[in-house]
């Protein structure tokens, strides 16, 4: 059979060329090795063949519209085999899928690689050009990485159990192979324990009284995650964030009937659920019994699981525990101890566009794919803030779009820097190979938004067109309304309606020297200097100016995501005051015209982590209005910066969202051109 071949290797990752069939360039993560065959496979229908995971398949096929048929010609066959050609390590996942035009073959070591197989398929069936046919193909996939997971804080949240069992049906399609659950916190126990009924009752709750899991239901949750393949892993947080427990048993978990207390509850939680680890926590706490951590790894394992704990934590040696897990900038490997990397990956921190040009094009844990020292990654969302809905935390911390990220990145493994410069995709340092993956991974994104996502919260539009045009820092020496050159000029050039863009910038007339990709640009970082920002050692007391040209084809009313403030949904932040945008004094004009914030739902108070946010982030809020005239249009971005940290605002983030979509935000306002001129 003649084969063509469209295979591009760029940086870990396979984008293909654009006369690449239309179902196979939609697949997400996508595969690691592909070709492309002269043909068609009719899946009108199909017979399915094999011995493994026949219920599965033939459900896929139902709900795909494919007739099961046995006196078909055409067979999807299903086969466990010795080995596969061009697989060497994270082989359990592997898998090989031929599809011609006698039928589709599945082929794996294991019946985990045969599912991850299917999920492929699935893919296909969905995203065919033409339903009834796929294109004829040959994939050999495998992960790069052995965890690819999501946690959510359920202690300081709620989270209801169908809620969490749709989220693990979507995430699963994407070969998401973890689910963490911290379930408990100083605000509450969320986990029923038949022994000690106490923990969960309402007297001894601080935050959504009432609200926990029942053994039970964990128990249907644990079925259902295993049936997708996906490891469920439980956390009881210890010694420290512990209120909850020591509010209903009367005594601390690090004295002598502590410790049997925590012992009968790991016992009872070992007992009802069939996971392989369970999470131990062990951070952020003093240690007043040096034996309490290492009596309750050793428990864990006497009852035949797995521990994992937090790094910074108590301080383990090499194999003390099963499993490390990384939480922030100071985690450190301990060799010969799998990790488990979430140092950078707090979605409560995240914004809604600049972070996950980051998370995309990283490393993990800056390796290219699993060792025996890294085992992948999770994305965390923390609760600090008290959160009502469920679907809020979905929204502000943009979990789907950052979750798919993640599970290509872990799939495909490879990656540029660490949450540095050169992983910022959109960013000057990025390299083309870089910005071509993630513009890639963008289209792929957006088809899998509007088809599978549709109804859930997506707060993602396009951002790889979008070209901003970056100021030098001017000091304001801590006057935050003080106006500079941009400012000036840009306002001259509107009274003159001189809206077309120049040729070139950086002269008096233009002054810019630095140019950015994407809709959102963080000038510092929220982890300051750990992370990319713009602005390279930034200095407090200092003004920046952005500036964008868009042309459109008509006068339009657009939409305008916007903010210059994300506000971290783990973080006690006060609201702006009314007719303010932030605690910086950011200004915003469209072609000369001074744009009003919105009126902030929360008062200016207190802060206070108890009270949620309401419309503080754009995520939560619909967009600006903006009307745009045909032709051109500049945006200007004034952003001043005083202290790093204010009363009112810890994490005093430098930076900015801006993008230009359709009226109710769902999409990028299409036909939309920003212009590009040079740079002297």
């Amino acid at each position: 059979m003649t084969s063509k071949h469209y295979i591009l290797l760029l940086s870990g990752c396979l984008l293909l060329s654009a006369s690449a069939e239309a179902s196979v360039d939609k697949l997400l993560p996508r595969p690691q090795h592909l070709e492309m065959h002269a043909g068609k496979c009719s899946t009108i229908r199909l017979k399915p063949e094999g011995l493994y995971l026949q219920d599965e398949l033939t459900e896929i096929l139902q709900r795909n519209g494919c007739a099961i048929d046995s006196r078909s010609p055409i067979v999807v066959r299903t086969s466990i085999v010795p080995s596969l050609p061009k697989v060497y390590f994270n082989k359990e996942e592997a898998y090989h899928l031929r599809i011609g035009a006698d039928g589709i073959y599945v082929d794996a070591l294991e019946r985990i690689g045969l599912y991850r197989g299917l999920q492929t398929l699935e893919q296909l069936l969905i995203s065919a050009e033409k339903k009834g046919e796929l294109e004829a193909c040959d994939i050999i996939d495998w992960p790069s990485f052995r965890m690819r997971g999501l946690m959510h804080d359920l202690g300081r949240a709620f989270i209801p159990m169908e809620e969490l069992k749709k989220q693990v049906r979507l995430l699963a399609q994407y070969k998401v192979n973890t689910l963490h659950l911290h379930l408990t916190e100083h605000q509450a126990w969320r986990l029923q324990s038949k022994r000690y009924p106490q923990l969960t009752e309402a007297r001894h709750t601080t935050r959504m009284p009432g609200k926990f899991y029942t053994l039970s239901e964990l128990q249907d949750l644990a079925r259902l995650c295993k049936e997708l393949r996906i490891t469920l892993i439980p956390e009881i947080d210890m010694p420290g964030h512990s209120s909850a427990f020591s509010r209903a048993i009367g005594f601390d978990m690090q004295t002598p009937e502590g410790k049997r207390v925590v012992k009968d509850i790991l016992t009872e939680l070992a007992e009802s659920l069939d996971v392989p680890y369970i999470h131990l926590g062990t951070d952020e706490t003093d240690f007043t019994d040096k034996l309490f951590v290492p009596e309750m790894v050793e428990h864990v394992r006497s009852l035949g699981k797995k521990a994992i704990a937090w790094n910074p934590g108590w301080s383990f040696k090499s194999k003390e525990v099963d499993l490390l897990h990384l939480w922030s900038s100071k985690g450190r490997i301990v060799y010969g101890t799998p990790a488990i990397d979430s140092r950078y990956h707090y979605l409560n921190h995240y914004d809604l566009f600049a972070d996950i040009q980051m998370l995309y094009s990283s490393k993990i844990l800056g390796v290219t794919a699993s060792n025996t020292n890294v085992m992948g990654a999770i994305l965390a969302v923390w609760n600090d803030r008290y959160v009502e809905s469920p679907r809020t935390i979905m929204q502000e911390n943009a979990v789907y779009p950052n979750m798919l990220a993640l599970a290509e990145r872990a799939w495909l493994g490879g990656g540029a820097g660490y949450f540095n410069a050169p992983a910022a995709a959109l960013s000057p340092e990025a390299s083309p190979e870089t910005r071509e993956a993630f513009v890639d991974f963008e289209r792929r994104l957006l088809w899998h938004k509007d088809r599978v996502f549709a109804s859930e919260p997506f707060p993602y539009v396009a951002q790889s067109h979008a070209q901003w045009y970056i100021s030098p820092v001017y000091p304001n020496g801590g006057d935050l309304t003080a106006s500079y050159l941009p400012e000036e000029q840009y306002l001259k050039q509107m009274k003159a309606h001189q809206y077309a863009p120049p040729t070139e910038v950086g002269g008096e007339a233009y002054p810019y020297q630095r140019t950015s990709g994407g809709s959102g640009v963080y000038l510092r970082h929220v982890w300051g200097d750990i992370c990319y920002g713009l602005v390279p050692n930034a200095s407090e007391n200092s003004t920046v100016y952005a500036t964008a040209w868009v042309h459109s084809d008509a006068a339009t009313t657009a939409g305008l995501i916007f903010e210059t403030q994300n506000y971290s949904r783990s973080e006690a932040d006060v609201a702006p005051q009314q007719g303010t945008w932030d605690y910086k004094g950011s200004r915003l004009w469209v072609n000369g015209e001074a744009i009003a914030p919105p009126r902030w739902q929360n008062a200016v108070g207190q802060r206070n982590i108890d009270l949620p946010l309401a419309n503080e982030n754009a995520a939560s809020r619909p967009p600006l209005q903006i009307q745009l005239q045909k032709g051109w249009n500049q945006i200007l971005i004034k952003l001043p910066i005083g202290r790093f940290t204010l009363p009112e605002i810890r994490l005093n983030k430098w930076m900015f969202a801006a993008a230009i979509t359709t009226p109710d935000g769902g999409k990028a306002l299409p036909n939309l051109q920003y212009a590009k001129p040079s740079l002297k």
